[in-house]
Parts: C-alpha cells; sequence; structure tokens
C-alpha cells in the first residue's frame, strides 16, 4: 500500500488525522527505539506520509462508540473525510458498528485484492508466520514495513560521514600496509 501511495496511484487515498499520526509515530518509534536506530527516519518518513495524505482536522468526537475505545478516533477520520472504508490489520470485529456510518471495514489484503494488487501468496506466508510464531500479523506489518524503511531511508550519520570522504584517508592507509606474504592463517 506504501508503494501505492508513494507512486500516487489515484485508486485510493490515505487519509490523515492527528490522531492518526500521533499513533503511527509512537508505533514506529517504538520499534525503532527497541532497534536502536535513529528515530529521525520515522519523523521523515511522517513527514512524507502527511505530505501525500489527505489531511483533516477533527472537531468533534463520536465517543465511545466502537467495540475498543481506542480505536475510536479512527472512526472519527473516516466520518470526517467521508471514507468508503477503514483498513484495518485484522480486528475487523472492532470496527462492526463503523456501518452505522456507511462506512464498511476491509482488511489490507481485501482492500489489495479490490484493486488488485496483493498476490495471494504474500498473505498466506504472513498468516502462517503469524501462527507459526504467534505473533500478531499487525506487528509482523509493523516490523516488515520498519525494515523496508531502513533499506529506503539512508543512515544520516553513514550519509554525512560517506559525503566527508575525499578517498585520501583509505589510499593513505593502504600505502602503509607493507607489500609481504599473508601467514597462513590470514590467507584466503
Amino acid at each position: 500500500m506504501l508503494e501505492l501511495l508513494r507512486n500516487k496511484n489515484r485508486r485510493w487515498r490515505i487519509n490523515v488525522s492527528t490522531a492518526l499520526v500521533l499513533e503511527y509515530e509512537a508505533v514506529l518509534k517504538r520499534e525503532i527505539h527497541r532497534q536502536g536506530k535513529d528515530m529521525a527516519m520515522i519523523d521523515k518518513f511522517i513527514d512524507d506520509l502527511i505530505s501525500m495524505a489527505d489531511r483533516y482536522p477533527v472537531f468533534y468526537l463520536l465517543r465511545p462508540w466502537l467495540k475498543d475505545a481506542d480505536d475510536d478516533f479512527i472512526l472519527e477520520l473516516a466520518f470526517s473525510s467521508s471514507a468508503d472504508y477503514i483498513i484495518v490489520t485484522f480486528n475487523t470485529r472492532n470496527f462492526r458498528r463503523a456501518e452505522m456510518f456507511g462506512i464498511g471495514t476491509i482488511t489490507p489484503k481485501e482492500f489489495l485484492k479490490k484493486i488488485g494488487e496483493i498476490p495471494d501468496i504474500l498473505h498466506r506466508i504472513a498468516c502462517e508466520v503469524s501462527e507459526k510464531n504467534n505473533i500478531p500479523i499487525d506487528e509482523i506489518i509493523i516490523l516488515s514495513l520498519a525494515k523496508q524503511l531502513f533499506r529506503i531511508i539512508p543512515d544520516p550519520y553513514l550519509e554525512e560521514r560517506a559525503a566527508r570522504a575525499t578517498g585520501e584517508g583509505f589510499s593513505s592507509v593502504l600505502s602503509r600496509v607493507p607489500d609481504v606474504p599473508a601467514e597462513d592463517y590470514d590467507r584466503l
């Protein structure tokens, strides 16, 4: 779904509110902190996400309405944005009452299948990993997202150091290494 968003796929739009952004940020930063990574990358990711999203202020509360009151802010955003669907991981039961507002609840798999974007094999593998390792599918999705972010977003410290490189330091050190055969234990 992030790939669709990045490519400005107009078959769907992501809607955000302050409450949703703060939730995304908290979840992602918790995982980043656990891994000892730089949290600034999450700030950049969230900034980019907000810039691509339709932004909605929520001036009223529909609380308590859903089975899990911690999810009411998502319903409020969906209502404010006149969304057709709330895309939820796998707790669709908690959002059944959203239908009273004309808002459907759909899993990411159902949504991506609806717009023709997810192979069944990926969903099946994610479900198998979730069940086998007793890990909620939401965590698998968050961990996969975090992993992909680390691959896409360069580490600022390493990028800064690489930008300062001239090649002279490497050449200088190598020029001081004696040209002698390697010891037996050091040969390839």
